[in-house]
């Protein structure tokens, strides 16, 4: 199972709920051998935007990611916010980038928490090819 496919399956579950920080570290936590529990607890407040409408969850779960494949230098990081950013409007905020969603007249924010969650990944297995090569 990819990374992408994993993070949908758990999204997918009805209970537990995986919030889009959940969804996007515990898509990689075979890697590490980090306890699926700890992981969830460890993740669990940065539901919609750290509980505030604040930095989209799935972005911070990158970020989470990068950190445990060691890779935390800040041209990186910059770079990965830097692309994230010049895709949706310089605005990374989870009530920001809803707003935008919902203007659309979509109603379930579910479908666009999910794009977030893949292109999250996507540019996180991006980033680790090219510091592995």
């Amino acid at each position: 199972m990819t990374h992408v496919e994993k993070a949908q399956y758990l999204r997918d579950l009805k209970e537990p709920h995986y919030n889009c920080t959940q969804a996007v570290v515990l898509s990689f936590e075979d890697e590490f051998n980090l306890p699926h529990e700890m992981i969830y607890h460890l993740c669990d407040n940065f539901i919609q935007g750290m509980r505030s409408g604040r930095l989209c969850g799935a972005v911070v779960g990158g970020i989470m990611v990068l950190g445990l494949y060691q890779i935390n230098d800040t041209n990186t990081i910059n770079h990965y916010f830097r692309i994230l950013n010049n895709r949706h409007n310089n605005d990374l905020n989870c009530a920001s980038l809803l707003k935008e969603y919902y203007s659309k007249g979509y109603k379930d924010k579910k479908p666009h928490c999910d794009a977030m969650i893949k292109e999250c990944i996507e540019l996180v297995e991006e980033i680790v090819k090219e510091k592995r090569s």
